[in-house]
């Protein structure tokens, strides 16, 4: 399956989300009371009939050079590796952990992010013989490398008849363009915020194909300069939720 791939949503400082849908109130929906209350609370995001854990092993790109990221992506040419979701690409072999407190991997350049090019000159402050220096270094080999998901689902006629479906990403580093079937269905950024995202139209019975394609850096990295480990991929579950045509989508 083909794809046109967006590349300039991650780099557009006008651009924080593209179709992703409201703000809402983190809950799992259950059909009645007594199912509701059936599972262990720590296994509820698990159990219910109305969502489904798009969690486990799947496919994976990694572009390590982001220009050699296609514009035109051909699923059935990619020799795609395995990537569990939840998890960062730098604990499974790919890239390496970085640990930064109040510095960026890339130059200080804002609102403006590293693209294609090699990242640059970088600095950090250090501490000898009780004097404060700049240390300015240019890292060999470092780019805004690019990961790419893909994850096919089944989907019986009966199962779509009458019902709603929405997929939500409740961590991606550090941004996420998302595709369905040969289709751009949004964008988002701000790596520890819930993203969720209507795909009922460009779901059909049988074999059905999502993608996400996800940045290093955005000009979202920017807000998420802090004391933690710099990691990068889908870090927390994948959801896809399941409504009737009627149904709660929020409450206060």
């Amino acid at each position: 399956m083909q794809y046109h791939i967006n590349k300039t949503n991650y780099c557009s400082f006008d651009v924080l989300a593209v179709n992703r849908l409201p703000a809402r109130s983190y809950f799992i929906p259950y059909p009645d009371r007594a199912s509701a209350l059936a599972p262990d609370p720590k296994r509820k995001r698990y159990a219910s009939p109305k969502v489904r854990c798009l969690n486990g092993d799947g496919d994976f790109s990694f572009y390590a050079r982001p220009a050699e990221l296609p514009d035109i992506l051909d699923t059935d040419a990619v020799a795609f590796s395995t990537m569990p979701v939840p998890g960062c690409w730098q604990f499974h072999g790919i890239d390496r952990p970085f640990y930064l407190n109040d510095r960026y991997q890339f130059p200080f350049d804002p609102p403006r992010i590293t693209q294609e090019e090699p990242v640059g000159e970088v600095y950090y402050w250090t501490r000898e013989n009780g004097e404060v220096k700049e240390v300015r270094i240019t890292p060999p080999d470092e780019y805004n490398y690019v990961g790419v998901y893909r994850k096919r689902l089944d989907l019986a006629a009966e199962e779509l008849a009458g019902r709603h479906f929405e997929i939500s990403f409740l961590g991606v580093a550090s941004c996420l363009d998302l595709y369905c079937n040969g289709s751009l269905v949004g964008y988002s950024e701000g790596s520890h915020n819930t993203a969720e995202f209507d795909i009922t139209p460009l779901l059909t019975p049988g074999a059905n194909e999502l993608l996400v394609v996800s940045f290093k850096w955005c000009n979202g990295t920017y807000l998420e300069c802090q004391d933690m480990f710099r990691e990068n991929g889908i870090f927390r579950d994948v959801l896809l939720y399941r409504y009737a045509k009627t149904y709660l989508w929020d409450f206060e």
